[in-house]
């Protein structure tokens, strides 16, 4: 048997409550030998006992559904899946054509900003620019047009 510290007996007096019968088997002897050498311990078991009656005073599950006091709408509506419920959940600020139409949005807006950015590198643009330049001189008939970039 290992001695139990004073940490350890509140730690599990607070877990267990106050009735040792239903503290762990292995912590029990420990819990006594505790209990026996320090006396200021049995306020802690006292309190633990205390709760413990408070919360035997509570109904159960089945009372407690019964009173109406805890009732979880999902479960009143049949326990089936309700997709409207998790689409609820999921968006709870209204309908959802908000989200789905501003998501439609920001796509067209993505879209039509990557059709019309040019996407030429630096070399490129000024290869592209020499062939325009290309194309007008000899579209004016000149042999060597000088024209300055």
């Amino acid at each position: 048997m290992t001695e139990m510290t004073i940490t350890r007996f509140r730690e599990l007096a607070d877990a267990f409550g106050g009735n040792l019968e239903r503290w762990p088997e292995q912590e029990r002897d420990a819990a006594l030998a505790l209990l026996s050498k320090t006396p200021d311990l049995s306020p802690v078991l006292h309190a633990s006992s205390e709760l413990d009656a408070l919360l035997d005073g509570f109904m159960n599950d089945a009372e407690l559904h019964d009173t109406g006091f805890m009732r979880d709408p999902i479960l009143e509506q049949g326990g089936g899946f309700d997709i409207r419920g998790l689409l609820n959940s999921l968006w709870p600020f209204g309908g959802l054509w908000q989200p789905a139409a501003g998501l439609a949005v920001a796509s067209l807006a993505g879209f039509l900003v990557g059709v019309n950015i040019d996407d030429l590198s630096a070399t490129e643009a000024s290869t592209a620019y020499t062939d325009q330049l290309t194309i007008v001189e000899r579209a004016l008939g000149a042999d060597a047009l000088e024209i300055d970039q």
